[in-house]
């Protein structure tokens, strides 16, 4: 298995950011290789992922190449063509936003359950 150690940049920024149990599931599977924001860090960085609910605590660690700035119109084709999101509910989640952001996912590696506390 591998470790953060692997995969972990020291020149590179180094976030937290929270995501529901679903799309973290999703990167894991390899279906999900972009994460919409509407707003957020455009640069490329690394990150340790809260995954919220229940049982939540940290347990991916993950690394995304500069975020793609474009209007939810783009975001949405982007999506479609890249991870085969209903362009329909991209389009929504960026409503009245004029721009938005897609990170592309560039390497992750799952970890065992850390809890916040």
């Amino acid at each position: 298995m591998s470790t953060v150690a692997d995969f972990y940049l020291h020149d590179r920024p180094t976030l937290l950011f929270s995501l529901h149990p679903e799309p973290t599931q999703a990167i894991i599977d390899g279906s999900k290789l972009l994460e919409y924001r509407r707003r957020f860090f455009s640069e490329p960085f690394q990150a340790f992922v809260y995954t919220s609910g229940p049982n939540g605590g940290i347990r991916l660690y993950l690394r995304c190449d500069k975020g793609l700035q474009l209007p939810p119109d783009q975001l949405a084709l982007v999506g479609a063509l890249i991870q085969h999101d209903s362009p329909a509910v991209t389009a929504a989640y960026f409503k009245d936003v004029a721009q938005g952001v897609a990170l592309p996912i560039t390497a992750f590696t799952t970890l065992p359950n850390i809890p916040l506390d």
